[in-house]
């Protein structure tokens, strides 16, 4: 069971026993990679958030080359980014590997009602 979110404690919604197994080693594994950084970026002074808001300035570059070659590279970090990067012993490509897999879902996914005080079921 869980809260609705908005409704912290007002709600609990039942979930299949997969779901919640999912979700519990979705939290455990969320955790492990917290305290990961949390440890690597300890002697940076630099806490989890801010780590994370100079990693997303990190992106790949699409370059079109003549004869129609495409190439994606990845720009130089910044200073910060590269402490972080380095302090959690990662090392980035000069290039990413392009692929011309396309992804997609057939299934339709059944728009899950969010519970309220009058629509929760009885759970005693």
């Amino acid at each position: 069971m869980r809260a609705s979110e908005g409704e912290e404690g007002d709600c609990v919604e039942a979930l299949p026993r997969e779901e919640r197994e999912a979700d519990v080693f979705v939290v455990m594994l969320a955790y492990i990679i917290h305290r990961e950084f949390e440890r690597a970026w300890r002697n940076l002074n630099v806490n989890v958030k801010e780590g994370l808001v100079h990693l997303k300035t990190l992106c790949v570059l699409n370059l079109k080359l003549p004869g129609g070659r495409a190439v994606r590279r990845l720009p130089e970090p910044t200073a910060i980014c590269s402490k972080l990067l380095d302090a959690l012993g990662v090392t980035l490509p000069d290039t990413v590997a392009t692929s011309s897999a396309h992804v997609r879902t057939y299934k339709n996914l059944k728009k899950k009602v969010r519970p309220t005080r009058g629509n929760v079921p009885d759970m005693s």
